[in-house]
């Protein structure tokens, strides 16, 4: 796994300037590792273990930061429907992505 679960947790709490043991960590907890995949589908491949790249584990931060405030994830601030679940980490995982595609 290229990610440490309770790093990351703890990490996403403080950014929330949450304690530790909050009534939402387990819900937190439970985005984590949903976010870890939707990561991986959006660059294409497995994220490298040992990681080589800091990106991948802001960008996991910041989607559960995302994916936590906003639980309709599927709505924009302005309530706007979208269906891109990394659309809030997306510029920061171009660096890393493997294939880019013309649709």
């Amino acid at each position: 796994m290229w990610y440490d679960t309770e790093a990351t947790i703890a990490a996403v709490l403080e950014m929330l300037r949450l304690q530790g043991g909050d009534i939402d960590e387990v819900r937190i907890a439970d985005l984590v590792p949903v976010a870890a995949a939707r990561i991986e589908a959006h660059i294409d491949g497995p994220v490298p273990d040992p990681v080589d790249s800091p990106l991948y584990q802001e960008a996991l931060q910041l989607l559960t930061v995302d994916w936590y405030l906003h639980p309709q994830s599927g709505t924009d601030q302005f309530g706007v429907p979208y269906d891109d679940p990394v659309r809030a980490v997306r510029g920061i995982l171009v660096p890393v992505k493997q294939r880019f595609g013309v649709g």
